[in-house]
Formats: C-alpha cells, sequence, structure tokens
C-alpha cells in the first residue's frame, strides 16, 4: 500500500529535472543494471516481464537514453558508416539514394543508432575509413559501389570493422552481402525487347568497374546469347542523365542505330529518350527503351518508361540490419539477394509490323 504514494512522489520529482536509468530502476522495482538491459536493442537477455515493466516505467518518465554515455560504457559509437566515392551531383539527381537512405533509417533509428555518411574523392576515400574506424566514430561500415577488382575488402580486414557489401560481389566476398539481382533484372529487360520484336537492342551501362553494371552487362549479352542475336551495341556512361544522353546519340549515330536500348538507370533511359525524340524519333515506335531503379518520376514520364524494380527501400532496411547483427557478433558469411521484378510501361510496348510485310519495327 506504501508502493503507490513513493512511485508518486517519484514521479513527482523527476517531473522537475531529468529522468535517470536510477529513477527507471526504482520504478520498475529492478537493479540498475537489470533497467540497463532491460532497454538495450536486444532486451539484454532478461526476461520478457521484466523487459516490458522497465520499458513502460522508462516511457512513464519519460526517460531518454544518454547514447554517449551508453558508447563510452559499451565501447561502441552507436553509429554505422558510409564512404561513398561519388560526385555529389549524382546524389541530388538521382532519387535512388533518399529512397535507401529511408530504408537505412529505418532500420538504424529503432535501435538507437546514426549513420555517419561521407561523400568523398579518390584521394580521401581510405583516409576516411581509417580516420572512422580508427577514431571509435562508427562500428561498422555499409560498403556501396563495389568494384570488380576490390581493395576495400582487404583494407575493412585490416581496420578489423563488421562491414556489409551493397550488391553481389560473387562467392569470393569475404563479408556478408545484401543486393538485388542486377543480372536477372538485365535479362527481363532484354528478354522483353525481343519479345517485343525488337531485333537491335543496345545497352547503355553505368560507369565501368563496377560490378551491379558488370552484372547488368552480363545479364543483357546473356538473353541476347540465348536469341541467337549477334548486334552486341554498348554505350558507356556513368548513370547520370548527361551520360545516358551522350551514349545515346552515339548509338543513333552508329552505321547500325539500335531499334531498343536497356540503360543501367532510369536517369540515363529518361534522358535517352529526349535525345532520341529530339532528333525526330518516336518512342516506342521506332526506338524501344527501358530503364533499371523503377523511380517514382519513370511513371511520368512521357510515354511512361518501362523499367527494371526493386524495392530500394526494403534493401536498404535489410543491409543496415545485417550490420547491426554483424556488430553483435550475431552476423553471418554469405549474400541475400533481392528480387527483380520488371514494370512494363509504354516505352517499350511492340509496334505492328509494317502493312507491306516487309517485318520489322514498323513506323505506324
Amino acid at each position: 500500500m506504501e508502493s503507490m504514494p513513493r512511485q508518486r512522489r517519484q514521479k513527482e520529482q523527476t517531473a522537475t529535472r531529468r529522468a535517470t536509468i536510477n529513477d527507471v530502476a526504482q520504478l520498475a522495482g529492478v537493479s540498475k543494471g537489470a533497467a540497463s538491459r532491460a532497454l538495450s536493442p536486444d532486451g539484454g537477455r532478461i526476461g520478457r516481464e521484466t523487459i516490458a515493466r522497465v520499458r513502460a516505467a522508462a516511457e512513464e518518465l519519460g526517460y531518454v537514453p544518454n547514447i554517449r554515455a551508453r558508447s563510452l560504457s559499451a565501447a561502441r559509437a552507436y553509429a554505422i558508416g558510409w564512404v561513398m566515392r561519388r560526385d555529389p551531383d549524382v546524389l541530388t539527381e538521382d532519387p535512388f539514394f533518399p529512397s535507401f537512405l529511408a530504408g537505412v533509417e529505418a532500420a538504424i533509428s529503432v535501435r538507437n543508432y546514426t549513420l555517419v555518411l561521407s561523400i568523398v574523392t579518390d584521394e580521401l576515400e581510405e583516409p576516411t575509413y581509417r580516420r572512422l574506424a580508427s577514431e571509435g566514430r562508427v562500428d561498422g561500415f555499409l560498403l556501396s559501389d563495389v568494384r570488380t577488382r576490390e581493395s576495400r575488402f582487404a583494407l575493412l580486414a585490416d581496420l578489423q570493422v563488421p562491414a556489409v557489401a551493397l550488391g553481389a560481389p560473387g562467392p569470393s566476398c569475404p563479408i556478408p552481402a545484401v543486393g538485388i539481382d542486377d543480372r536477372k533484372g538485365a535479362e527481363l529487360a532484354t528478354e522483353h525487347l525481343l519479345a517485343s520484336g525488337r531485333q537491335r537492342i543496345a545497352h547503355v551501362t553505368g560507369a565501368p568497374g563496377y560490378i551491379h553494371t558488370h552484372n547488368r552487362q552480363l545479364g543483357w549479352r546473356a538473353a541476347l546469347r540465348k536469341a541467337g542475336k549477334s548486334y552486341c551495341a554498348e554505350g558507356i556512361a556513368d548513370f547520370t542523365p548527361e551520360g545516358g544522353a551522350k551514349a545515346t546519340r552515339a548509338l543513333l549515330d552508329s552505321p547500325e542505330p539500335p531499334d531498343a536500348i536497356f540503360y543501367d538507370n532510369d536517369l540515363m533511359a529518361i534522358a535517352g529518350m529526349a535525345a532520341a525524340m529530339s532528333r525526330g524519333l518516336r518512342v516506342p515506335r521506332d526506338l524501344a527503351v527501358v530503364g533499371f531503379d523503377n523511380i517514382p518520376m519513370a511513371a511520368h514520364v512521357a510515354p511512361p518508361l518501362s523499367s527494371v524494380a526493386t524495392d530500394t527501400r526494403d534493401w536498404g532496411k535489410l543491409a543496415a540490419l545485417t550490420l547491426l547483427d554483424a556488430i553483435d557478433g550475431r552476423g553471418t558469411q554469405g549474400q541475400v539477394m533481392l528480387q527483380s521484378g520488371l514494370v512494363v510501361r509504354r516505352s517499350s510496348h511492340a509496334v505492328p509490323k509494317h502493312a507491306n510485310g516487309q517485318g520489322g519495327v514498323s513506323n505506324q
């Protein structure tokens, strides 16, 4: 009977100051250590009833954990790092990144982690990894834009920091990987263009040297090979609209221009359509187009863009959760690949054959 007045007095006292872990423990009727463990992300392996009681007490008192103190006691930064060797203009133009970041934040925020994002030049990439690790600023890294010749695996092994690769680096990858099946997505896109009657299907690539660029190239080539097609024109670009438009113009100027183009991302595909239409070509009648990523804008351009769809937000969330598990010592090696699907819109619709029976793609 005396506990209620005591609890009331405690709440009145903490109302005039910031609640502490001691206040939470006292209100929940547990030790300070038990309260701290109950408020940890994994519940500290104590009973569910105790966890519920402690967390209810924390909510009642408006208790906010002191992340700095928790970091010092646990020898953790409660932060993950993402070092991106990218042109900042690419990041501001491409809707892929905000969606992916939203997924990462959704996963880490509930575990009281933050993201340390560094956008660097080539020469600052390795020093940035070393600085963030040596200063204890982060507990692990998301490794994006994995390359065909990847030196960062050895760097991370030297730093002894957990990491998760974003992509499909292959079976020799020494760290966990979460990615999308780029090769399968490219195959789907190319097979769709073949099924729509296109004969000369070109490919505009992203920046060379990246695993996802390489895998999409392999998927495009595999689909053509299975269909017995020898036409294999390719434009090298860099994932930017300017690069996509330039590569498109070069392909259209070639002695044997394509009647369809598969692009490694939607921004290049949209710019490529504009470049083609500026020359009087009609999409899809003269040129069919398929992109990759299915960004929201793809459905609203004219004509609406067919695209390989991936759940970018879910990818970011799963990658972050995999990294948090690795930081907690629960990570496993191996790769998790998210499936790709094709969203067909008007930019790649089939067109009727010419009424004079000559075959090929018509210009009706």
